[in-house]
């Protein structure tokens, strides 16, 4: 095997991982595509930057099908959250699927792929480095921890949100929920009177819904101690 060959084999599996896992997805959702579907979303992507001809866009479909219902079957017997479980079950699965479909494309195809590998390589570094902000500008802050009558969440907007604050208690059961619509991105202080709530260890959860720019929605939680 030629050191060329070799790389845009690389670069196949590269292109066929990322579009398996979307990265970056923003305003996320818990509806997941069924095979059929993840079949034609990576088919698509493939033709729009490969202009995979009528014959070479069948072809690749099935074989794009084939390799979802598969990887469907498997996820169901892992471990949900085991990333390198994940990873070496799906490799073999993904390494035979490019080996297909590089046997369908054409020298000049397969160059291509070289360009779009890189762009997705960035893409996935653009969004690490989006969520790494997220994350640290919206943590959560809660004092005084335990807390006897009274408590304050903060944490900071990136941009304008309505707030949703839920109390749940140790069985997940919503025992309180605060609106606090149009507040201003910055800083935001939530005050909560404890002294209706029993002692006990409570999930504080803050949902903000952004009308600007993605993602439209996220979610932080903390822990509160209410003593006696």
């Amino acid at each position: 095997m030629t050191i060329t060959r070799f790389i845009l084999i690389v670069i196949l599996i590269g292109l066929l991982t990322s579009l398996y896992s979307q990265p970056c997805k923003d305003g996320r959702s818990n509806k997941k595509p069924n095979p059929e579907q993840r079949a034609e979303r990576i088919t698509q992507a493939l033709n729009e930057k490969l202009s995979l001809s009528p014959e070479q866009f069948e072809r690749i479909r099935a074989i794009n099908l084939e390799a979802a219902k598969k990887i469907g079957e498997v996820l169901k017997t892992l471990p949900e959250g085991d990333r390198k479980a994940r990873h070496l079950a799906l490799k073999p699965i993904r390494q035979h699927t490019q080996n297909q479909i590089r046997s369908v494309l054409t020298p000049n195809q397969l160059t291509k792929l070289e360009q779009f590998h890189k762009e997705r390589k960035q893409k996935r570094k653009e969004c690490q480095q989006h969520h790494k902000k997220m994350q640290a500008t919206t943590a959560l802050n809660l004092y005084p921890n335990p807390a006897t009558t009274n408590a304050t969440v903060e944490t900071e907007l990136p941009k304008p949100a309505d707030i949703e604050l839920i109390i749940l208690n140790h069985n997940g059961n919503k025992v309180q929920t605060f609106s606090y619509p149009n507040q201003n991105a910055g800083k935001v202080s939530i005050p909560i009177n404890t002294n209706n709530l029993q002692p006990d260890t409570y999930t504080i959860m803050l949902v903000a819904k952004s009308k600007e720019g993605k993602p439209k929605r996220f979610v932080r939680t903390t822990k509160l101690i209410v003593g006696q």
